[in-house]
């Protein structure tokens, strides 16, 4: 193949990189070792590859999609089995969700007050306590919707 090819796979990857994770994020995740190779430009993620996990963002979530892409470096393996593998699809189930966030609120009686006096950024620290309790895993915005209902809700 030629130079011309491998640089451009390099640099799509590289602009896929940027627009999804911080680069001082990734540095700590893919194997540094690697960056050492003259085989570097045998890059293991092809254009395709990119588009499939694009492709699967929606479902997956930006967190999830991180943790996809630095697999998919370091293994090279499509971000489709990566997900597969390690069960990583989103969380959307609303009953499961709403007990979660349940429990959440239940946790955080301060944050509750907070946003219910305006504190808009108490939300965020609600749904961020979430997102820690079902790993990333969980659909941002029926979980929004959800913690917003349950708070404005309580009496």
């Amino acid at each position: 193949m030629s130079f011309i090819f491998h640089l451009f796979r390099f640099v799509t990857s590289l602009i896929f990189l940027i627009y999804l994770i911080n680069i001082h994020e990734i540095e700590k995740q893919i194997l540094v070792d690697e960056f050492d190779d003259p085989e570097f430009l045998e890059f293991a993620i092809t254009p395709k590859m990119l588009v499939e996990l694009i492709k699967e963002k929606p479902t997956i979530g930006n967190a999830i999609a991180k943790e996809v892409f630095v697999e998919m470096v370091n293994t090279g393996k499509n971000a489709q089995s990566i997900i597969s593998e390690r069960n990583l699809t989103q969380l959307s189930d609303v009953n499961e969700l709403d007990t979660i966030a349940t429990n959440v609120i239940g946790k955080n009686p301060q944050a509750v007050a907070d946003y219910k006096s305006g504190k808009k950024n108490a939300l965020a620290f609600l749904i961020g306590q979430t997102m820690k309790a079902t790993k990333g895993k969980a659909n941002p915005k029926i979980l929004t919707e959800i913690i917003k209902e349950k708070i404005t809700g309580l009496k």
